[in-house]
């Protein structure tokens, strides 16, 4: 490793793992936050870390695994629930996903894209009218939000269905005048 501050810490390898993933050093990122969980096995943060960059890497099984770990050693932290649930929802585990988005969503109500995310596993169980009260509630937090905001119109446009020629609309209240 090249750091030179308390080798073999957990809480500095953290860090430093922190570090080296903001620079885009993943891989170098990776393996300082193994040798932090093997260090200090009861240490949540590079559980946490490292099953998000696990996540971000498509390594889903090993990701899940380290993120439930994050779980059990801190129940209270919105933001491992959130990763977990991107995990399922990725590896197609739509009820799953759900079950973490609503747990991070207890804790934190104002976690950012979380209403987003849960839609969008909402949406994969085929609850459209669930996803779309996520995705507006995502929308009064964030009105820019352009994927909450494109999924919300394309359910409200499937409910709608397709408008039939001749009924309803202008044309037909100024052809009966």
């Amino acid at each position: 490793y090249n750091y030179l501050l308390a080798p073999r810490n957990a809480f500095a390898e953290n860090d430093y793992g922190e570090i080296l993933a903001l620079l885009g050093r993943k891989h170098a990122a990776i393996e300082v936050l193994q040798q932090a969980t093997e260090d200090d096995p009861g240490y949540r943060s590079p559980a946490y870390n490292l099953g998000c960059l696990y996540y971000q890497e498509g390594r889903l099984e090993p990701a899940r695994e380290l993120l439930l770990k994050a779980i059990r050693l801190n129940p209270a932290l919105p933001n491992a629930y959130f990763c977990l649930g991107l995990t399922e929802l990725k590896a197609g585990n739509a009820k799953q996903a759900e079950k973490a988005f609503r747990a991070a969503l207890e804790i934190n109500p104002k976690g950012k894209e979380y209403h987003y995310e849960l839609g969008l596993a909402l949406k994969a169980l085929g609850e459209p009218q669930a996803a779309l009260a996520e995705f507006e509630r995502e929308l009064q937090a964030n009105p820019r939000h352009p994927q909450a905001r494109r999924l919300a119109r394309e359910i409200r446009a499937q409910e709608e269905g397709p408008k039939a020629p001749g009924k309803g609309g202008a044309q037909n209240s100024l052809a009966t005048q």
